[in-house]
């Protein structure tokens, strides 16, 4: 086969890997790209994508070497950057974590998973990053994830994503309680509780943020098979079926430490 046919079929195999990532199909999805990199050894999406696969496994000697093989490759792949900071924090190397962070945030300043993880390892780890509390920086990371949330943003949600009301949402600072209200809500016996899952900032990571009007580049029909993934995964975690969905909603598909790792 011609290296040119090797070519595409590897891309064939990243393209059905993003598919089955975006789905949560993690294992069929990591098999599509090895198949891909088994043909093109180079395809910086196939190694960065692997690698958020491999964070998510927690294999993250792993990861670190397909998402160092992606930088590699394409050093201005902003979401490579973001795979091996995401690995080093969760091997707790702090250094290098803030390091590979801002690596990702001089490509895309206003990327708000980098943003917001480089702040835990800023504040959550200071002792063993190397770096005091830095106020100033708190501030813009704050400050940037306020100016991306934009009320055109969540108005722009019921058009890709689900409608199911079965999810709760719990949110609030560190150490603010969210747990124990958590507990609470699923003492009821019609509710059940999920624990922290990494899943939202995982959807997060997969829709295409770009600058500072994210909402006018969500893709309806990736955000609506993010939000059903999501959906589904939660009616699995709590063995309700699509039937059993309490919402009376029939649109059910046949998507810590740091936020979840960031596809390509």
């Amino acid at each position: 086969m011609s290296a040119r046919d090797n070519g595409a079929v590897a891309k064939a195999h990243q393209k059905r890997g993003e598919v089955l990532q975006g789905l949560g199909r993690l294992d069929e999805a990591a098999r599509h790209y090895r198949a891909a990199l088994a043909r093109q050894p180079d395809l910086a999406e196939a190694h960065c994508n692997l690698a958020a696969i491999l964070i998510r496994q927690g294999a993250y000697e792993a990861a670190l070497e397909h998402a160092a093989r992606a930088a590699a490759a394409r050093p201005e792949l902003a979401e490579a950057h973001l795979n091996c900071a995401v690995a080093w924090s969760c091997r707790r190397r702090f250094v290098e974590a803030e390091a590979a962070y801002r690596r990702a945030l001089a490509l895309q300043p206003h990327n708000g998973q980098a943003l917001s993880n480089l702040g835990v390892v800023l504040t959550e780890w200071p002792a063993e990053s190397g770096a005091g509390f830095d106020r100033v920086a708190l501030r813009r990371r704050i400050d940037a994830l306020i100016e991306i949330c934009t009320p055109e943003l969540y108005a722009a949600a019921p058009a890709t994503g689900n409608p199911a009301e079965t999810p709760v949402l719990i949110v609030g600072m560190p150490r603010s309680g969210t747990s124990l209200v958590e507990q609470i809500a699923a003492s009821h016996s019609r509710v059940t509780g999920a624990g922290e899952l990494p899943d939202i900032g995982h959807i997060a990571g997969l829709l295409p943020f770009r600058g500072r009007e994210p909402a006018r580049q969500i893709d309806p029909d990736l955000g609506r098979r993010l939000a059903d993934g999501y959906v589904a995964r939660l009616q699995r975690r709590a063995g309700c079926s699509a039937a059993e969905n309490p919402s009376g909603d029939r649109r059910w598909p046949p998507r810590s430490a740091p936020t979840a790792p960031k596809r390509c």
